[in-house]
């Protein structure tokens, strides 16, 4: 592979690159280098035509921002600015950030505006990327993509916008006609779930509300939330907007770590769907007087599956939203 290494300094081990890729057609100011430096760091170099007027500057500990001169491959000494990823297990995010800079440069016409508004926007996300998902994260976002899945195949990639994803809404998804709730459990927790909150369970407006529960195995011959998003992917949904409301979840998108690698791989067994009304067996709004509700907050219990009656097994998701 090709080096290119910082022109000011002469070329210290901390400024060598190894190229991986180069798109000179990218920009209409350069184009973008990829690499790794010395440390095995990810690491981009985005050509600027004079010195940028930027102070180095991190983004959530995990990406440093700073101006660089620079001898590219074909011998030119360049002006750019160097982001690189101090984080190893975020390179998927690294890419996809640098992606987000490049379209917000393209649309606001300048790169240290599209890379301030990129930073503002990124911070709280990276920072939830960085920690990852626990196993019980990872098994309640895998039941939502699931479902997001069959939506998708029953109305198409618009299902997306249907999904409340990293939003504190009130139900996981809602549509013009309806809203649904995901649960997912395991087989040892399969008869009961927990509900947060009041509003958790309490149908929509004009609408009605599906509990759908989704009972799966954990193992290593199950499937990753990675697969998941990769089919997504090649069914239309956006993979920026995808990728975005999935770091806002606290997955990074990389490979998960070895102590990970059965606990977070699922396989469905089963869905189970209930629609809940005003006669459900459940604490909500709709349940409790209005002296009793304004008394209490941070509301969770568990819910006996069983106390809800017969389940249905052939409940269509897009029934939530009409197919245009």
């Amino acid at each position: 592979m090709e080096l290119f290494r910082s022109a000011a300094s002469g070329g210290p081990a901390e400024d060598s690159y190894r190229l991986i890729a180069a798109d000179p057609t990218a920009r209409l100011t350069g184009p973008v280098w990829f690499g790794v430096d010395s440390q095995g760091r990810n690491t981009a170099l985005l050509e600027t035509p004079s010195p940028a007027k930027i102070q180095p500057y991190w983004i959530s500990r995990v990406i440093e921002v700073c101006p660089r001169r620079v001898r590219v491959p074909d011998g030119d000494e360049v002006d750019a600015v160097r982001l690189r990823c101090d984080d190893p297990g975020l390179s998927q995010v690294f890419a996809t950030f640098i992606g987000d800079v490049l379209h917000r440069e393209a649309r606001l016409g300048g790169l240290l505006q599209a890379l301030s508004t990129a930073a503002a926007d990124w911070r709280e996300l990276l920072a939830k990327a960085s920690a990852g998902l626990s196993d019980s994260e990872a098994l309640g976002l895998y039941g939502e993509l699931r479902f997001l899945e069959a939506l998708v195949a029953g109305i198409g990639p618009r299902a997306l916008e249907l999904w409340a994803g990293d939003r504190m809404d009130r139900h996981d998804f809602s549509g013009a006609q309806g809203a649904a709730e995901i649960k997912t459990t395991t087989r040892q927790s399969a008869s009961a779930v927990t509900v947060h909150g009041l509003t958790q369970l309490l149908p929509p407006e004009g609408g009605f509300l599906a509990l759908a529960v989704a009972e799966v195995d954990q193992g290593r011959s199950g499937e990753s939330l990675d697969d998941v998003r990769h089919r997504l992917v090649r069914s239309g949904c956006d993979e920026s907007d995808l990728t975005r409301i999935l770091m806002g979840r606290g997955w990074n998108l990389s490979e998960q770590p070895a102590e990970h690698a059965a606990s977070q791989r699922f396989t469905i067994r089963s869905w189970r769907t209930w629609r809940i009304d005003r006669a459900s067996p459940v604490l909500s709004l709709a349940t409790l007087p209005d002296a009793v509700s304004d008394a209490v907050s941070d509301v969770s219990y568990r819910l006996s599956l069983a106390s809800l009656g017969e389940h249905s097994d052939g409940f269509a998701p897009e029934a939530i939203e009409i197919p245009a």
